[in-house]
Order: C-alpha cells, then sequence, then structure tokens
C-alpha cells in the first residue's frame, strides 16, 4: 500500500544511514550525461549499422524527495533475471552533477516503496553499444500511460568529451539542459496528476 502523504514523505535519519552502509557505495562520483529524446525505442530487427545490443531490463523507480538533492529508490530486473535495488542521491545540475549510489536490500527498498505518495514509475529499459564504444542507454517510461516518452542517455567521463559527442541521426532533440525533462520533474507532476484523478 502506498503512503498517501505529501511528496516530502521520508525519514531523513533512515536514508542517511542507508547512504552511509552498505559498504559498496559510490561516493564523489560525477554523473556527466546528455539526454535526448527518442521517437520510439529502438527496434532490435532494425538497428542502425554498427549499434549492438547490449542488455534489456524492466525498472521501477520511485523519488523520496525530488528537489535537488534527489533522493531516488529503484528495483531493477534484467532480462537474464538478474535484479537489484538501489538508493540513489542526485545533487543539483543538468549535464553533470554529483552522484551517491548504495546498494539497497529488497526489505529496504519495500521499505521505502511504502513511504512514495505514488505508485514507482515504470521504465522499459535497453543498452545499445555504438560504433564508438559509448553506451546508448534507452527508456520507455510508464509505456502504459497516455504521458508514456522515450529518450536517451549517453555518459561521458568529461564534460568536454561530452560537449564534443556528435549524436547518432537517429537520436532526437538533445534536452540534457530542459529540466521539464529530467526523471525527477516527471514525478512531480505525476504526483498532481494522482492528486487531481483523487479529487
Amino acid at each position: 500500500m502506498f503512503y498517501t502523504g505529501g511528496p516530502l514523505c521520508y525519514n531523513k535519519g533512515q536514508t542517511a544511514a542507508l547512504a552511509a552502509g552498505n559498504g559498496k557505495r559510490k561516493v564523489g562520483n560525477m554523473e556527466i550525461e546528455r539526454k535526448f529524446l527518442l521517437k520510439e525505442m529502438p527496434r532490435e530487427d532494425q538497428l542502425p549499422e554498427g549499434w549492438q545490443p547490449a542488455g534489456r531490463a524492466q525498472v521501477w523507480q520511485g523519488y523520496l524527495y525530488f528537489l535537488a538533492p534527489v533522493v531516488r529508490i529503484r528495483y531493477r530486473i534484467k532480462d537474464d533475471g538478474t535484479e537489484d535495488w538501489k538508493l540513489c542521491i542526485k545533487g543539483p545540475g543538468t549535464l553533470s552533477r554529483a552522484e551517491v549510489e548504495t546498494p539497497l536490500t529488497r526489505e529496504q527498498y519495500e521499505e521505502l516503496c511504502a513511504m512514495l505518495p505514488i505508485p514507482p514509475v515504470k521504465k522499459e529499459f535497453a543498452c545499445y553499444r555504438l560504433p564508438d564504444g559509448r553506451l546508448l542507454e534507452c527508456s520507455r517510461v510508464d509505456p502504459e500511460s497516455p504521458r508514456s516518452f522515450c529518450y536517451a542517455e549517453v555518459e561521458f567521463a568529461s564534460e568536454q568529451e561530452a560537449r564534443d559527442f556528435v549524436p547518432p541521426p537517429q537520436l532526437g532533440r538533445d534536452v540534457t539542459e530542459e529540466p521539464y525533462y529530467a526523471m525527477a520533474s516527471y514525478w512531480s507532476r505525476k504526483l498532481l496528476w494522482f492528486k487531481n484523478y483523487e479529487e
């Protein structure tokens, strides 16, 4: 059952303890990526020349706090049946931002998920290796919703590398610097949709 209170419904002490625990965590890591809109998810029987499939997954994610720093929980099940649960905290920024990520147990994820004001966002997720070796991560957000949309992301080792990247023609508009297309922003809109529906 999902908590029906406001969007800032999380226990700061518990979240801090989880971020500090579990040992295997990324601290001080900078996430540098560009985001592009897609008209649709790539079809593996019609991939552009040089694109190689690199894995698929189903993902569910929700936000305990959607303003910077963003606090997100995520459950992922890969096409080979492998599962993982993670807590991720992201600082402010668009092209680059600080990121702290730590694994959760299934039980921890479920406890935090119960605090969410609405059900998690579902994503169909697929990765492709581009001819230059970079990984293209494609997502369809809430595929069963009339508000569903698709986007792709590419990560980089530096901001200069990100700026120099020439995207394949199959990618749509670059929305890296448009906060509207951040997943935390989508979550905030989804909260309003649910609130309006309940009213």
